[in-house]
């Protein structure tokens, strides 16, 4: 019964469009605002090789904050050029007529890391924020013909993609260390009910977490990698626990009744938050890390609110999962202005939120009736790109991690 009850659990914050059935849309039209779309800066790139060329626009392309344009109408030009191999000279030019604001030289293990090295450092000395593009993604494949659940692990341009598990059974949301060396994930291969397990990227290893009576979903590490958010139900209802980055030295937060899912830390491991039906349908709530009392978030946007996430530099915003007018779209929260406003619409469904590590980029799930492929999004400008490929096959539940 425990494990057949922790089954329930999931389907209620998975995300599955028959729900919207039973919460009525609510929208309080004083505090819903639509995403106001900043404006990108033109930027101009050169250089003399045309594949350093080609990837640094391939990259810049997946940015919000700037725009390809012609030299003549850009702010910046960014000059790339080959010193030797795996090391460029970067020229920042800005101004009319042209000068000279920043240069130096990067070097790389190899072509691809020297390139995306230097254009991460071109964002952070244009726009004052970090760069993602060397960050990599941990995402739940299901490549064709159709077949069950697994992790694979990718850059964000999709050219290298390894799959991790293979245990032909479903392989669901899984969530890096900060370091990148680790994935926790919860599969069903062993005993088809959920459990957490853990893998070592470095050595292959892979170990149960955790494997309570009941279920055991959600493993999540905080910022620091020494602690582990989860929702177990082996006392008989799903309650929120932190163990230590072993899975041992397990501390319960939660003691009550309600459905419990998606645990996210606040950056500095203080807080979390997490999805709880404790009002009688799915709203997020946050807690200490330490427990004690959970707290309703008032987000005042939907009867309907589901995986949130935390953004990792900015502890006034988190963006979360909405159901409203027959789809699930993506809201973001600010907890200073006490405000929620949507970032996606349409008739498309987009959940399953992950920060990029610049708290301004976020990955996603588009979901259609025919297809899920994962999306990155500035949620400044507004500006969408596709990441994973139709000849890929289905993509969802991507986690990002910046470790180079």
């Amino acid at each position: 019964m425990k494990r057949y009850f922790g089954i329930i659990l999931i389907v209620i914050f998975s995300g599955v469009s028959a729900l919207l059935a039973q919460y009525e849309t609510f929208i309080d039209a004083g505090e819903l605002t639509f995403h106001a779309k900043e404006q990108a800066k033109p930027i101009t790139i050169t250089s003399r090789n045309p594949e350093i060329e080609a990837l640094a626009k391939k990259a810049f392309a997946l940015h919000g904050g700037y725009q390809l344009s012609p030299q003549e109408d850009s702010i910046f030009v960014f000059r790339l050029t080959e010193v030797k191999q795996n090391t460029l000279q970067l020229i920042i030019e800005s101004g009319w007529p042209r000068q000279i604001i920043y240069q130096t030289k990067v070097t790389g293990k190899d072509f691809r890391e020297t390139v995306l090295k230097t254009c991460d450092l071109i964002v952070l000395k244009t726009l004052g924020i970090p760069g993602f593009f060397q960050g990599k993604l941990a995402f739940v494949g299901e490549r064709p013909p159709a077949g069950p659940k697994e992790v694979f692990t990718s850059d964000l341009f999709f050219t290298h993609v390894q799959q991790i598990t293979s245990d032909n059974s479903d392989s669901v949301t899984p969530r890096w260390s900060p370091d990148g060396k680790k994935i926790l994930y919860t599969g069903y291969y062993r005993t088809g009910f959920p459990d957490i397990f853990q893998i070592d990227l470095q050595t292959g290893n892979r170990h149960p977490f955790a494997t309570y009576q009941g279920t055991n979903t959600g493993g999540v590490y905080d910022p620091t990698g020494k602690r582990v958010a989860m929702v177990l139900s082996s006392t008989g209802t799903p309650e929120l626990y932190v163990s230590d980055a072993r899975g041992k030295a397990m501390h319960r937060l939660t003691r009550n009744n309600s459905l419990k899912a998606s645990p996210s830390w606040s950056p500095h491991g203080d807080r979390l938050l997490l999805t709880s039906d404790e009002m009688g349908a799915p709203q997020i709530y946050q807690i200490s890390s330490q427990g004690g009392m959970l707290r309703r978030v008032p987000t005042n946007i939907s009867k309907y609110c589901a995986e949130p996430a935390w953004n990792p530099r900015n502890a006034n915003l988190f963006v979360f999962t909405v159901a409203v007018a027959g789809s699930f779209q993506l809201a973001l929260f600010d907890f200073e202005k006490g405000t929620s406003r949507f970032i996606t619409q349409g008739k498309a469904d987009n959940l399953e939120a992950s920060w990029a590590n610049d708290g301004r980029h976020i990955i996603f799930t588009r979901r259609t009736p025919n297809a899920r492929h994962l999306y990155i999004m500035d949620t400044e400008t507004g500006k969408e790109a596709l990441l994973s490929s139709g000849s890929f096959g289905n993509a969802s539940e991507a986690h990002f991690v910046y470790a180079p």
